[in-house]
């Protein structure tokens, strides 16, 4: 049983020749190295960086698949893709391709290539040196108010070049996430915005305080005013009475 199995792989290899079949082999391992790097990498989202070089070689593989010719001198996508009726390999391309173009990867690198553009460098380095700021200020005081005061520049040097390109429009998920993730660090984890949040809360008191002050005035001259206009109805009254009574 086992040869007859082995016979009919064989007689598969033979038929798509030997160039096509390990092609094949070879597409659907970088598909699968590509998928397993994608979900290693979903959490924290490092998937464009560490993936590029899976996603490339996938895209190499396919192509291969549509260019390159078997031993016979046929189209390997004529053996392979226009016969696949499941649409297995279109298929696996078309969710590789889908899940780089959600991540918005191509947005970490020069045109077609794995080699980061000046944006994304630029975001590296200033990530990385706020990293070490904060690594050290915890190593060497422990306290989070020296890291919000030794550490502020470097944070918003990197919140200024992250603002400036135009936030996530113009950013991979990888760049997104990691400035997401170092924003609540920096505010809820360390606590470096509650300061700043006192100081609107004042500013917010003493503007609403100003705010009402008109408001307590024409109360203040309602209510006198009335008082008033009730006295004098109440010397009327009373001079009324004493008139009719003379």
């Amino acid at each position: 049983m086992k040869s007859e199995e082995s016979q009919t792989i064989s007689n598969m290899s033979f038929m798509y020749g030997e160039t096509c079949d390990s092609i094949l082999k070879q597409y659907a391992e970088q598909t699968s190295n590509f998928t397993k790097c994608f979900i290693e990498n979903a959490r924290p989202i490092t998937v464009c960086v560490n993936c590029a070089t899976f996603y490339e070689k996938v895209r190499k593989s396919y192509e291969n698949i549509s260019k390159l010719r078997n031993d016979a001198g046929e189209m390997c996508k004529m053996k392979l893709i226009d016969v696949d009726r499941l649409e297995v390999i279109e298929g696996s391309f078309e969710y590789v391709i889908n899940q780089w173009k959600k991540a918005s990867c191509d947005k970490c690198f020069l045109n077609e290539s794995t080699k980061l553009n000046n944006k994304t460098i630029v975001m590296y380095r200033r990530y990385r040196k706020i990293t070490r700021c904060i690594n050290h200020v915890n190593d060497t005081s422990h306290s989070n108010k020296e890291i919000c005061k030794q550490c502020l520049n470097d944070y918003v040097n990197l919140n200024t070049i992250y603002d400036t390109e135009g936030s996530y429009n113009e950013f991979c998920m990888d760049i997104v996430d990691m400035m997401n993730t170092t924003r609540i660090k920096w505010s809820v984890n360390i606590g470096c915005c509650s300061e700043r949040n006192k100081q609107y809360l004042q500013l917010v008191i003493v503007f609403s305080v100003i705010c009402c002050l008109p408001l307590i005035l024409y109360t203040s001259l309602y209510i006198k005013e009335s008082s008033s206009n009730i006295n004098q109805e109440r010397w009327y009254h009373r001079l009324f009475r004493s008139t009719t009574s003379s």
